[in-house]
């Protein structure tokens, strides 16, 4: 019986060894994925924050080309009532030089 007891006590204490091998190695896949994980989470991060600086540049750009064409509008109406003016200008003269024809026929 006492060999017997060692035997079980010699399979039980083989058991354990193997369960702490099968430990060890399911820490180690656990770090690894871990350390996967965090590698993924920093190269989001990295492309996250490249989006992030192009749409800025982008609204910068929009920015820019919206302020360029607000100045054009704002020429282009300072244009054309200088060029209503001058229309005016002009039609009030026809209208004098109208006036002194009739008055000469």
């Amino acid at each position: 019986e006492m060999l017997n007891m060692r035997a079980e006590l010699q399979a039980a204490q083989d058991q354990l060894v193997e369960d702490g091998q099968e430990i060890n190695r399911l820490e180690e896949q656990l770090a690894a994925a871990g350390a996967g994980a965090q590698a993924a989470a920093g190269d989001l991060a990295r492309q996250a924050v490249g989006h992030i600086w192009e749409v800025e540049q982008l609204q910068t750009e929009a920015q820019k080309r919206v302020g360029a064409e607000v100045m054009r509008v704002r020429q282009l109406k300072a244009e054309t009532a200088e060029q209503q003016a001058e229309i005016t200008r002009l039609k009030e003269q026809l209208a004098v030089v109208n006036k002194g024809d009739s008055s000469i026929a």
